[in-house]
């Protein structure tokens, strides 16, 4: 069934039949994204990977993310600081289950993941020089705008449907991203900045996301693609946005749901 949303083009699959062409035999063709608002005003212009329409940038994209910032390797560079830290969590469960206190677990875990997430990404709690408080303001403030990023990005946005009245703003939205997305370029730049001003004092191992995208910076994205773009820094903050939305709440709400089917399933 086709139907049309403004002017905008949907179709609804409602047989077995019909998915398979769309999710199978014709996947190259319907795989991409559309171009929405919120894409173009958080992602710099769909710069990075999530919400960027499919096509050879996408590809180029979404290969250096998976080579040099999600490979077995690099995972595997942080699992020391993942070990200690669902360790404290493990023990702080402990110690509130011997004194019998009620504890929300689900805000525990969402705590810890952050953290992680945060540290894996822009670099920040693995210190305790001058600069901690500084880095625990930023974390809170990311945190905050992420979280706005994400549900103004999934509100019903009538400009993604009637592309004339875009620039009418008449709900609103566009201005308000738009001020969420030049907070959250201020705290980038000034993390970004933080680390070129410690790159002389950090080992190779201990790179995170921030640094590893910073030592391409100027360099194409693909290299053995001759037209492929060439990273710039809106690449670089489109790309750790990109990062720390996707990776928020999908791992906490999994430990959730892994949490609750044991409690009511206790002998599996």
């Amino acid at each position: 069934m086709s139907i049309k949303l403004g002017s905008v083009r949907a179709v609804v699959v409602s047989s077995p039949r019909a998915a398979e062409l769309f999710l199978k035999t014709h996947d190259h063709v319907f795989a991409s994204r559309p171009k929405t608002q919120a894409a173009e005003i958080v992602s710099y212009g769909s710069k990075a990977v999530a919400l960027t329409p499919y096509g050879t940038y996408w590809r180029n994209v979404r290969k250096l993310c998976a080579v040099h910032l999600l490979s077995t390797s690099k995972m595997e560079q942080f699992k020391p600081t993942r070990t200690k830290m669902i360790g404290l969590m493990v023990d702080r469960l402990r110690g509130a289950g011997q004194k019998e206190e009620v504890v929300n677990v689900s805000e525990i875990v969402a705590e810890v993941f952050e953290k992680l997430l945060y540290r894996t990404i822009l670099g920040s709690g693995d210190n305790n020089d001058d600069d901690h408080d500084d880095h625990a303001d930023d974390d809170m403030r990311v945190k905050e705008i992420l979280g706005e990023m994400v549900k103004l990005g999934g509100a019903f946005n009538v400009s993604d449907y009637l592309p004339l009245l875009a620039s009418l703003d008449l709900q609103g939205l566009a201005q308000r991203m738009r001020q969420l997305s030049e907070s959250m370029d201020k705290i980038l730049e000034r993390i970004i900045e933080k680390h070129g001003q410690e790159d002389r004092d950090r080992n190779l191992k201990d790179y995170d996301f921030v640094d590893i995208l910073r030592s391409k910076l100027n360099q194409p994205i693909n290299p053995q693609d001759q037209n492929s773009e060439v990273l710039g820094r809106t690449h670089v903050k489109a790309i750790l946005i990109d990062m720390m939305v996707g990776a928020q709440d999908t791992s906490a709400v999994a430990i959730d749901w892994i949490f609750s089917e044991i409690l009511k399933n206790p002998l599996v």
